[in-house]
């Protein structure tokens, strides 16, 4: 059986348990290090670091060091010295314009740094200093996101993300405009939730999330970043498993993944969505079929269990 020790990025109310419950899944020995929350200095964390890796010579230690530098680059390759024939990568699932300069530091000694989104390959590959870098998509747990066949609902289309600062994300305006114009149409049947919207609009936790999307008509989903190729947020995939309609931005490559009108409703404008959603108010038995084919597919292929098995098998382990 092969040993990985695992290093989630949990903060907060948001623990990776689905990845926990992944790994095991595998079949893999499976030990976490919640080096996030640990207490102590950054020294006296890199050193439970390095005596972890040096009692358990894991086959493979998976990172998540995408805006920390708990565990640097330096730590890393001393890890390695200690246990030369462990595999060792490092996962961001956020997307930015430029390449965190933590994770810069961290590709002194990962052997293959994994992004989730293909768009941004050549990015990362011009400015990390180990050069292997790979597309390894996000994934969710469907403990916590899932089908609850609710058939009355209190929203006709719900939206669940923080406004954020437009110097970070080049189409916060456009989430915004598209926000507006939800709100003047639809009013309190339009489900907003996420920071800095106002003080009419909740912040809820992300295990409300699926009540949410199961009391809501459609859920919605547009990114920040909707013209890198093959990238999506988790929160398309909360949206999908919810077995409601979604309705998604178009991004490059969602052909890749989805079919419009079968398993998800792409849009290309912001027109588009009151019309897509009228239409399917219209016809319901076709949006309750799109919501059914959604929550299926991504269940089938976009799990954590999923993600774990692609890495294990990415690494030679499986």
């Amino acid at each position: 059986m092969h040993k990985v020790l695992y290093l989630p990025l949990n903060s907060g109310n948001i623990i990776q348990t689905g990845m926990y419950d992944a790994f095991n899944q595998c079949g893999v020995d499976l030990t976490v290090f919640d080096f996030y929350r640990k207490n102590g200095s950054n020294d006296s964390i890199r050193k439970g670091f390095i005596n972890t890796i040096a009692e358990l010579q894991p086959s493979l230690v998976h990172m998540q060091l995408q805006f920390t530098s708990i565990i640097n680059g330096d730590t890393i390759n001393l890890a390695k010295e200690i246990s030369p024939n462990t595999i060792f990568t490092n996962w961001t699932g956020d997307i930015r314009k430029n390449v965190p300069g933590e994770f810069i530091d961290a590709s002194k000694g990962v052997d293959i740094s994994l992004i989730s989104s293909m768009g941004q390959i050549d990015l990362y590959k011009k400015h990390l200093i180990r050069k292997d870098v790979r597309y390894w998509q996000i994934g969710y747990n469907p403990k916590l996101y899932y089908p609850k066949g609710n058939k009355y609902f209190n929203y006709d289309i719900s939206f669940i993300g923080t406004k954020y600062n437009d110097n970070l994300f080049p189409d916060c305006k456009l989430r915004t405009e598209i926000v507006e114009r939800l709100i003047d149409k639809y009013g309190r049947r339009f489900g907003l939730f996420g920071g800095s919207w106002g003080i009419k609009y909740d912040t809820i936790e992300q295990s409300q999330a699926n009540d949410v999307y199961a009391n809501s008509f459609a859920c919605l989903s547009v990114s920040n970043f909707n013209d890198e190729y093959l990238y999506f947020s988790d929160r398309l995939l909360m949206c999908l498993a919810s077995g409601r309609p979604t309705i998604s931005w178009r991004f490059p490559g969602w052909e890749s993944y989805f079919t419009d009108m079968k398993n998800i409703v792409i849009v290309n404008s912001i027109d588009e969505i009151s019309e897509k959603l009228e239409y399917l108010k219209k016809n319901p038995e076709l949006a309750n079929e799109i919501g059914r084919n959604g929550a299926d597919l991504v269940y089938r292929e976009h799990t954590y269990f999923n993600r774990a098995s692609e890495l294990l098998r990415m690494v030679g382990l499986q």
